[in-house]
Order: C-alpha cells, then structure tokens, then sequence
C-alpha cells in the first residue's frame, strides 16, 4: 500500500523553528511550553477533522485488515473503518428512525421498590424517562424507597421493557450530567 504524498508531512519530523528567549527561560524552568508552530497546527488541524455521513459514499475501498477494518481512500487520505463500531451506528440510527415507542397503562400502579439514590436519579431525569416510555406517579410525602409508582412503560415491535428497563436506565442517567437527546431503550428494542 502507498500512502499520498500528503501523509508525509505527518510522517516527517516537524521543521526546526527558532525559539525565543522566553521559550528558553520556560523550558530551563520546567514549564510547560504551550505555543505550536504553525507546521503543528496544521498537522493537528488536519489530524482533527471529522468525518460525515456523506463522506462514506466519496471512499474507495482498498482493502480489509485483520477481518474488522476496512482500508479506504478519501481524496488524498487514508481512513481506516471498524466495522463492528459503524455497524453498531447504522443499527441504532436505523432503530432511531424506525421505532415508535407506546405506552402500556397499568391498571394498578406498580410499586418500584430503589434505593433512596435511584429514587433521586428517576426523580431528577422524569423528562428522560418519559421520553423513554415510563410515567411514574410520585408521593413525596412517602418514606424513601416507597415513594415511586410505576403507571405506564413501553413497548414497541412486541418487546416490552417494564421495571428492567428502569432498572437498565438507572446507571446510565446516574452516570452522566447531561441530558440524552433520544430514547435509550431503543439498543434495547432489538433483543
């Protein structure tokens, strides 16, 4: 495989640049030393780039590597594609699109028995439960651990989520400080 010329500006090392005196100082010192040559910037600038879904139908496939990478050429570059990390993507866009999440009302509301900190986390993430499929009704008046309900969960395509799909969520919303833009479950959905 030949690279294109492009790729040895990568390859090479970066070109001698002239150093200030405060440069020198800094580094005597044992500091940090910031500032990037416009040689590196380039180089981080071109390494930085992203790709978008529309670049995938621009690659020519050269080749596959160790049976789960694909080797492509876009324009001058050579892009390397794991296969299981795209098949992974086009499966949950694909959910994304095509799945509709409904609503199964409970007849009784059902008493979710969490700990007083999952208790927090359903009541502070509500909105992404609820995008999720699940309404829960809440008495805060109640003792910790008892005071969620479950009224309503989802189901699509036959696959119902019920209590395990709280119980999936929970470490998910626990974990991270910003909200999810769409459903969780939808990984779910296809088990």
């Amino acid at each position: 495989l030949r690279l294109p010329v492009e790729w040895s500006k990568f390859m090479a090392p970066p070109p001698a640049v002239e150093t200030t005196s405060q440069e020198v100082a800094a580094e005597e010192l044992g500091e940090f030393n910031l500032s990037m040559t416009t040689a590196q910037e380039e180089i981080e600038k071109e390494l930085s780039s992203r790709l978008r879904k529309e670049h995938f139908n621009q690659m020519e496939i050269l080749g596959q590597f160790n049976l789960g990478f694909i080797i492509t050429r876009l324009e001058s570059n050579l892009i390397i594609v794991d296969q299981h990390a795209t098949d992974e993507k086009y499966n949950y866009e694909w959910l994304q699109s095509n799945t509709t999440l409904h609503l199964q009302k409970l007849i009784v509301p059902l008493l979710i028995e969490l700990s007083a900190a999952d208790e927090m986390v359903v009541m502070d993430n509500l909105d992404m439960f609820r995008l999720n499929g699940f309404e829960f009704e809440i008495n805060e008046d109640e003792v910790p651990t008892k005071r969620i309900k479950l009224v309503s969960y989802p189901f699509s395509k036959g696959a119902q989520f019920g209590p395990r799909g709280i119980f999936f969520l929970l470490p998910l919303l626990a974990s991270t400080t910003s909200p999810r833009p769409a459903p969780i479950l939808l990984v779910e959905a296809r088990l």
